[in-house]
């Protein structure tokens, strides 16, 4: 039976749960298949497979996140195809199983966002063009006990998929006045986006993905996100506090050098402790 307190127990570090609480931030589609038996296409699908699963929370991904990625959950602005954003690349990605699939992929070398003329060309959604009555319809399918997890984040992510990993390093290297702006772009949207998903009884806890490192360290200097993405979790981790839920980071990679700028952006837990990045007892 889902209990979502029992999980904030474990978030907000309140003492020991009951039991040992399941999280993932997302699974992949062909797990979900298996489990259920059929391919997961609808809402209730999503809440079948997440509580019959033990969860006790069925995540969504809203905002930028879903623009640049082409996440289709139901609650979706415009998709990763509309603006250009990925590509799909086919290959073998499942070294268990014959034959190919296509997966949506980032642009490593040059994205939609060039300079000013592209900035100013690129469809920008607002939060109000992101479909939250989506998450209202999901939150009327669970039963008590459950909530929403919102996976909203992206403001460092998608700031380099719109620009392409090539290109984004390069103009930050050359002071282009277009990477600040990019990145308060996207923060104002993120941030407009939050807003609305806490109106939602049904959301509760907000996420942040945003992948900052690799194994090997940060993608950037630490000055810059202290200068141009942490303020923006900081806004928004005070929205979610003002509303007594939890605010949840999930970053891949080596992240000592930020580990106490995310906690003074106010961030309750740390989602993963990756093994082949840094130790779960020193963190």
């Amino acid at each position: 039976m889902a209990d979502f307190e029992n999980l904030k127990v474990a978030l907000l570090s309140r003492g020991e749960p009951e039991r040992v609480p399941l999280f993932d931030l997302s699974v992949d589609q062909a797990i979900k298949a298996r489990f259920l038996g059929r391919p997961p296409l609808t809402l209730q699908d999503e809440v079948e497979f997440f509580l019959g699963a033990g969860y006790d929370f069925v995540p969504v991904s809203i905002g930028l996140r879903q623009t640049v990625r082409g996440e289709a959950s139901g609650v979706m602005g415009a998709t990763a195809e509309q603006t250009g954003v990925l590509k799909a690349v086919a290959a073998r990605y499942n070294p268990f199983a014959e034959g190919t699939s296509t997966r949506m992929w980032a642009e490593e070398v040059r994205g939609v966002i060039r300079d000013e003329e592209s900035f100013e060309r690129f469809p920008w959604p607002r939060a109000d063009d992101f479909s939250f009555g989506a998450i209202e319809r999901l939150g009327r399918l669970l039963p008590p006990g459950a909530k929403v997890i919102a996976n909203v984040g992206y403001i460092f992510s998608a700031s380099w998929m719109l620009m392409g990993m090539e290109a984004f390093c390069l103009a930050l290297a050359e002071g282009s006045p277009v990477v600040p702006r990019l990145l308060r772009r996207v923060g104002e949207i993120q941030e407009r986006v939050v807003d609305r998903v806490l109106d939602l009884e049904c959301v509760g806890a907000v996420c942040m993905p945003d992948d900052l490192a690799h194994s090997g360290g940060l993608m950037v200097r630490p000055g810059f996100l202290r200068e141009h993405v942490f303020p923006w979790d900081r806004r928004i981790g005070e929205l979610v506090h003002a509303r007594g839920l939890p605010y949840l980071y999930h970053s891949d990679g080596r992240l000592y050098a930020v580990l106490d700028d995310i906690v003074a952006c106010g961030f309750d837990a740390l989602h993963p402790c990756e093994r082949a990045s840094m130790d779960i007892a020193e963190v």
